[in-house]
């Protein structure tokens, strides 16, 4: 290369540092240049070949982009394309995928259908027991029976209040004790087959099975219904034993208005433990004799089907002997089946 010529340029960038602009200096000492500008022939040059020397940028100079640009439809600033690059990285991890939208309606699905059958199933068998009978007293009273809200102690406001609540304390503990004895145990396994005849009868007749099937089970029923009965004048029998002839129990043990009336007619009686019991065992009855005394005036009685498998000599030995002890049972005297009184024995 000869000296006082220039290397031919790349593009000119301005804000380029590494592709810049320089003159070729000539590397021969000024000591042996000739006049003219030639370098003398005494010494060969230096070694390297020439010098650059960086020429000042160019204002206006083009710009070299750093990075390709995606034609678009329509030339936008660069903050408008960074934005909508951005928007677009979020929405795609927003996004849910169709894999997981089916797995998630799956799982609705299956939700709604259990619910529904968990409805149904209640429905038709009463698989959360909530029809069975003989379950705790509500403790919800009015204003008007005197009693508070469930969940309130009940504060006396004079003598007689107080005797009566230290009555109803005591029936209470004694329920407690009724439910683990043998007699109640022999009337709840009654109660439960009945409920079991009651529900099937219910179930083929909603299911509008053939008429030999609903009658067959509507003896069932029947039979099961005085079975109950039966079991359940035993219970009451049992403790009614050393009770007061004239002890009057309350109908509703959470009245507080009606234990007041019981203190002041015979303050006494509600001290003795076999009325006690007697009250006990009378409150659990009632819970259980509605559920039961219900069949006998809102089917046999009344429902035309029912009603004639009841008068039917085809189907009368279904129940027959269960028929006959309960009537006995329901006498001013009552009789119980021997085998049954050993059962029941503590």
């Amino acid at each position: 290369m000869q000296p006082g010529k220039t290397v031919p340029q790349a593009p000119r960038y301005d804000d380029d540092d590494v592709v810049e602009e320089y003159d070729v200096l000539d590397a021969t000492p000024s000591s042996s240049r000739s006049p003219s500008g030639k370098s003398s022939s005494a010494k060969p040059p230096a070694q390297g070949g020439p010098v650059l020397r960086k020429q000042p940028s160019q204002q206006g100079a083009a710009r070299r982009p750093s990075a390709p640009v995606t034609p678009g439809p329509e030339a936008q600033a660069e903050g408008d394309v960074q934005y909508v690059e951005e928007a677009g990285g979020q929405g795609a991890r927003n996004q849910i995928s169709a894999k997981n939208a089916k797995m998630i309606w799956a799982i609705c699905i299956g939700i709604t259908v259990l619910g529904l059958g968990a409805v149904i199933g209640d429905i038709a068998f009463d698989i959360f027991g909530r029809r069975a009978g003989g379950l705790p007293v509500s403790n919800t009273n009015t204003r008007k029976s005197g009693g508070t809200p469930k969940g309130t102690p009940e504060r006396p406001k004079n003598p007689d209040e107080v005797k009566a609540l230290e009555f109803k304390g005591l029936v209470q503990n004694e329920m407690q004790r009724i439910r683990q004895k043998k007699v109640y145990k022999f009337f709840e396994q009654a109660y439960a087959k009945f409920r079991e005849a009651r529900t099937n009868a219910f179930d083929k007749k909603a299911a509008g099975d053939g008429k030999d099937a609903r009658d067959a089970a509507w003896a069932e029923a029947i039979k099961g219904y005085y079975e109950a009965t039966y079991a359940l004048r035993l219970l009451e029998w049992t403790y009614k034993q050393g009770a007061d002839e004239d002890f009057m129990t309350a109908a509703k043990l959470d009245d507080l208005e009606e234990l007041v009336g019981l203190v002041k007619s015979n303050a006494a009686a509600l001290k003795k433990e076999a009325n006690i019991r007697y009250q006990a065992a009378y409150s659990i009855i009632s819970a259980y004799s509605r559920d039961i005394k219900d069949f006998r005036s809102g089917w046999i009685s009344k429902d035309v089907e029912v009603n004639n498998v009841y008068s039917s000599d085809k189907y009368k030995a279904v129940f027959a002997d269960a028929k006959l002890k309960c009537e006995k049972a329901e006498q001013m005297s009552p009789e119980f089946d021997p085998k049954d009184l050993e059962a029941v024995k503590e």
